[in-house]
């Protein structure tokens, strides 16, 4: 009997830039994409500028960071410390600070609700939240762990415009699709092979959503319209954090050992009013890099954090070229 190992070694970042050497858990940038912002298991938020790679720090957060979400001039953080923090930019400035959850706030996302800009969060208490936004005044509490009959810990959360649907990834290896009328919430659970769906991705203009899974790794689209969830072919990597593309209806993945990009097409009309999405992706490997979130700048950019605590930086057009696979995905008939 023999074993094999193979190292990857066709995607170098163009950069590499230390931030404080623990395990990097989220980022996201300024509107022009001159400041990267990080965070992670050191509880402090790092702010590197890309044009001279500088980077320093600020420290708000008593554990480590969990997910960052800008809207405008405004930077929101959560944290294991069960506190979200709001920053003025550029500074970063310390706006206000404000407990959040009962337990680990894991994510949130800044949306248009019913009646102006808001922040929704998720935490290990089985808990959505919504808040105002930006004064962070309490709005409404959905109780997961209620809804499905069982204790639920979250993880990623999206909000639809208008905050009366929401899709939440769980630590019980599922989603969550939650929708509110007449004053009452529902919630259908999918099953997925991962013990937690880690974040979230939306392709607004097609009415899907990529989550990414972990533990084991698993990718898949939801479907808005017939509120469905399909497998989506991870082609080898071993995903972690999804992120949309501006513009464009496509999605990153980055993982462990390099990042893909997904491209989709206007689902076709199929049998019995199914309808079939098209899927290409193109993916490139570096055994090693240890890529666990990132961010997409506006000219094309990509900085992904990193199990070591370091910001990578590759290039626009590192995932051209041909796709290496084609996929189509029946979708259920919209609802």
């Amino acid at each position: 009997q023999r074993r094999g190992v193979v190292a990857y070694a066709g995607f170098p970042p163009a950069a590499r830039v230390p931030a404080g050497g623990r395990a990097l858990w989220a980022t996201e940038h300024d509107a022009d994409g001159t400041t990267v912002f990080t965070g992670g298991r050191d509880g402090h938020l790092w702010s590197l500028d890309t044009e001279t790679l500088e980077v320093r720090h600020a420290d708000v957060h008593s554990d480590g960071v969990t997910s960052l979400a800008r809207d405008g001039e405004l930077l929101a953080s959560s944290s294991d410390d069960k506190t979200v923090a709001l920053w003025r930019l550029p500074g970063p400035t310390l706006r206000s600070r404000t407990k959040a959850h009962d337990f680990l706030v894991n994510d949130l996302a800044v949306v248009e609700g019913r009646q102006g800009r808001e922040l929704v969060t998720s935490s290990s208490d089985g808990t959505v939240r919504r808040w105002g936004w930006p004064g962070l005044e309490p709005l409404e509490t959905v109780d997961t762990s209620a809804l499905v009959g069982r204790p639920m810990s979250l993880h990623a959360v999206w909000p639809a415009p208008g905050s009366s649907r929401i899709l939440a990834g769980t630590w019980k290896g599922s989603l969550l699709d939650l929708v509110e009328k007449g004053g009452a919430w529902t919630a259908r659970e999918h099953r997925v092979p991962s013990q937690s769906v880690y974040r979230l991705a939306a392709v607004p203009r097609l009415g899907i959503v990529v989550a990414a899974g972990i533990e084991p790794s698993s990718l898949h689209v939801f479907d808005l319209a017939s509120g469905t969830l399909h497998p989506l072919d991870a082609a080898g990597l071993e995903g972690i954090w999804a992120v949309p593309v501006p513009g464009k209806d496509e999605a990153i993945v980055v993982g462990l050992d390099g990042v893909s990009r997904y491209a989709f097409a206007a689902p076709l009309p199929g049998a019995d009013g199914r309808r079939v999405l098209r899927v290409r992706a193109w993916s490139r490997r570096q055994t090693g890099l240890g890529l666990q979130t990132a961010t997409l700048l506006p000219g094309g950019a990509l900085w992904a954090g990193t199990t070591k605590g370091e910001l990578l930086r590759f290039d626009p057009g590192a995932l051209a070229g041909p796709p290496l696979l084609e996929r189509t995905l029946e979708l259920g008939p919209g609802r």
